[in-house]
């Protein structure tokens, strides 16, 4: 019908999976899913919760339930991580590493770039390409004593502004911080 729709899902905080909390975003997120037909799922940030010391917290299986769910409806999904995602049990990449073992989830990291996912999706339509995706790395918190969040880099910056010029369409940008 030349219509593309991208469902952006964000700030889920997840802990463990199993908890109450989990139970009903992932029973809300089943909800919107079975209603809301799209082509791409952007997972745009803090998919779990960040900092999180208590003995039962579980970003792995928290992280497998969510996928299990999205992988369900057979559409492909990304992920543009967050500052939350990485700071405890395993990096953006070990996210990222985790989440290739999933059917439908896209990724992709363009090379010398900061960040742990920047790539772009080109949509088409009849063979003609005419929307872009891109998927950017926001960064996350910094100690203290420099500042509250990194910013997007100024090679982030260009890699996005040649990506967006070389496609020549209108582009929709996904990042969880506005750094």
């Amino acid at each position: 019908n030349g219509i593309f729709k991208v469902l952006k899902i964000n700030d889920t905080h997840f802990f463990d999976g199993v908890c109450e909390d989990d139970k009903h975003t992932l029973e809300d997120l089943r909800v919107i899913l079975d209603k809301t037909p799209c082509d791409l799922i952007v997972v745009n940030g803090d998919l779990v919760d960040g900092f999180n010391l208590k003995s039962n917290y579980d970003k792995f299986g928290a992280i497998d339930l969510f996928a299990k769910l999205i992988e369900e409806y057979d559409i492909p999904w990304t992920f543009a991580p967050g500052n939350n995602d990485f700071e405890i049990d395993g990096s953006n990449e070990d996210i990222i590493a985790f989440m290739m073992q999933y059917e439908h989830f896209i990724y992709g990291n363009s090379k010398d770039i900061d960040g742990s996912m920047q790539f772009v999706i080109d949509i088409y339509n009849n063979e003609k390409l005419v929307h872009s995706v891109a998927i950017m790395d926001s960064g996350a918190r910094k100690p203290k004593a420099i500042g509250s969040y990194q910013p997007i880099s100024e090679n982030q910056a260009n890699w996005l502004n040649d990506e967006v010029n070389a496609r020549k369409v209108k582009t929709s940008v996904f990042f969880h911080m506005p750094t």
